[in-house]
């Protein structure tokens, strides 16, 4: 039996997402999991995204989802309605001031998840 058997990776389309889903597909491939690509936010712009961001991965068990509201809630409901081990996310998010108002998603996500979580570094 694989230590998961579902993954939940967040993606907003940027580098640091990409590089998060990039690390969620590999964990996937290493324990056998399907991996759950999410975006989150605006419905017009969620094909594009996660098309993209699935695209690198044709042979891979990776699906999609979109949800609308807060990324850090919707990434752990996720989680939860799949029963997931894991949750993947980047660890750059908002910066300044919208950090303080909006919060940190990784940090939101570390503190409320109920699984696993991988923070993927970027350089």
């Amino acid at each position: 039996m694989s230590i998961y058997r579902d993954i939940v990776v967040g993606t907003d389309g940027s580098v640091t997402a990409s590089e998060a889903v990039r690390r969620a597909v590999e964990l996937g491939r290493a324990t056998g999991a399907t991996v759950h690509v999410v975006y989150i936010g605006a419905p017009d712009r969620s094909e594009n995204i996660l098309r993209q961001a699935v695209e690198p991965y044709p042979d891979d068990d990776v699906r999609t989802l979109h949800r609308e509201g807060d990324p850090a809630e919707m990434l752990v409901k996720a989680a939860t309605d799949l029963g997931a081990g894991c949750i993947v996310v980047g660890n750059r998010g908002m910066r300044g001031a919208r950090r303080f108002v909006l919060g940190s998603v990784p940090n939101t996500v570390s503190h409320t998840a109920p699984c696993d979580v991988l923070i993927a570094a970027t350089t």
